[in-house]
């Protein structure tokens, strides 16, 4: 199994280099083309995020990430013959409804992978029409454990909610926090799930008690009947897992009450629009679990080039908020869209979605937000959670949780820099 492994990985790596050629060799062997994913020298691949609706903001900055790659590497070589890589992109409105007839209208258009989608909801709704029709769907930010159980055709470059709740439960007692309030999305699988991991954690291996265990009702504006009992029970920290939606008006009611607890929530409230809409002087301190270190090393390349990317549209600008931040979820989408083409450019015959599977179980190369190589359940073996703090106005990378519950601060990294 290694030995597949170094031969996929340097096979993968060598056609890579050559992504970004256009047009076709008229003598190239076409004995693809007969395959039901490959349509007259095109592959298409399935973009499903919600682009309108609750969660549109995050589909919206995965979709940039997805279209950006696509623009660095609009094609994959396959065989002897390159192929050019067609973006086929659907709305699911953030609703179930909508999303299972978006899943079927691509199954119906022939696309042999699909990414998406933001919102645990809608990835959990779907995941069982891509398995019958043998289509590989790669998740970029969608977290709720059970989407790739099961599901050999489900994969995901984002983390497990059983990381990132635990990941927050060892951040709260390293801060010695040890009261916390818990005020989720109702009928929401993304908050259940990290609720669900973050209550077990928190009590059982940080130490901690949960004072407070409620839930607000999707579309809810006035929280003061939650908070007037969470302010009774003055906890030390406030979780909540919801929607980026709810977040301004969340942090802005818990602030005016005077509750002075420490909130903290996941990876969906990385958007820069809350502090915006709450305010940046509310906002101080707030903080936020993540899958991406925009200020890392490793991805400074990838930084510069996709802000320069969002900077010549006013589209771009538009779709990310109107302002050049780099989230994790176009870092995801991004890294999403190269697992697609490393794991098509290592087949050896047809493309098609079951050949996508095995290369996704066989690859290993490196992305933008760590390593994309699979486990035995379709989920990214990266193993860290980043945590950002609201500060001046700007998320700010504070520290690093690993998952055996040992917590790097920012200030420890530098001193070893500096050594």
């Amino acid at each position: 199994m290694r030995l597949r492994k170094l031969l996929a990985l340097f096979m993968t790596m060598a056609i890579l280099v050559c992504l970004c050629a256009c047009g076709f060799d008229e003598d190239d062997d076409s004995s693809l083309d007969d395959s039901p994913a490959v349509k007259g020298g095109t592959i298409r691949i399935g973009v499903f995020e919600p682009l309108s609706g609750e969660d549109a903001s995050g589909g919206q900055r995965e979709l940039l990430g997805i279209r950006f790659a696509n623009e660095k590497f609009p094609s994959v070589k396959v065989g002897k013959k390159t192929y050019e890589l067609q973006l086929v992109e659907m709305d699911n409105e953030s609703t179930v409804e909508t999303a299972y007839e978006m899943a079927e209208d691509l199954i119906s258009q022939d696309v042999s992978v699909v990414i998406g989608s933001y919102g645990s909801s809608m990835s959990m709704a779907i995941r069982d029409l891509f398995l019958e029709s043998k289509i590989p769907l790669i998740g970029c930010s969608d977290s709720n454990t059970y989407i790739t159980r099961e599901n050999e055709y489900c994969f995901r470059v984002g983390l497990v909610d059983s990381l990132q709740g635990a990941a927050v439960a060892n951040f709260l007692k390293e801060k010695k926090l040890f009261s916390a309030a818990i005020l989720r999305e109702n009928n929401d699988d993304y908050a259940l799930g990290l609720t669900d991991y973050f209550r077990e954690a928190y009590t059982n291996l940080a130490g901690g008690t949960v004072v407070y265990d409620g839930c607000f009702e999707p579309g809810t504006l006035d929280f003061t009947p939650q908070l007037q009992e969470i302010a009774a029970v003055s906890p030390e920290a406030i979780f909540i897992p919801s929607s980026s939606a709810y977040a301004a008006a969340l942090i802005t009611q818990i602030r005016q009450m005077g509750i002075p607890s420490m909130i903290i929530s996941g990876d969906t409230w990385e958007n820069v629009q809350v502090i915006r809409s709450a305010g940046a002087d509310l906002c101080e301190g707030v903080v936020i679990s993540s899958f991406f270190r925009n200020d890392d090393r490793a991805a400074s390349g990838f930084v510069r080039s996709f802000r320069r990317y969002l900077s010549t549209s006013s589209e771009n600008l538009a779709m990310n908020g109107g302002t050049e931040d780099v989230s994790a979820f176009s870092a995801l989408g991004y890294d999403a869209y190269l697992a697609v083409v490393g794991a098509i450019s290592s087949i050896d015959g047809k493309v098609t979605g079951q050949t996508i599977r095995e290369a996704l179980n066989e690859l290993n190369i490196s992305g933008v937000t760590g390593q994309l190589a699979f486990d035995e359940n379709g989920d990214d073996l990266k193993n860290t959670i980043t945590f950002k703090q609201v500060t001046n106005g700007q998320f700010r990378y504070i520290g690093t949780m690993s998952s055996n519950g040992t917590y790097t601060p920012l200030e420890k990294k530098k001193a070893k820099k500096n050594k």
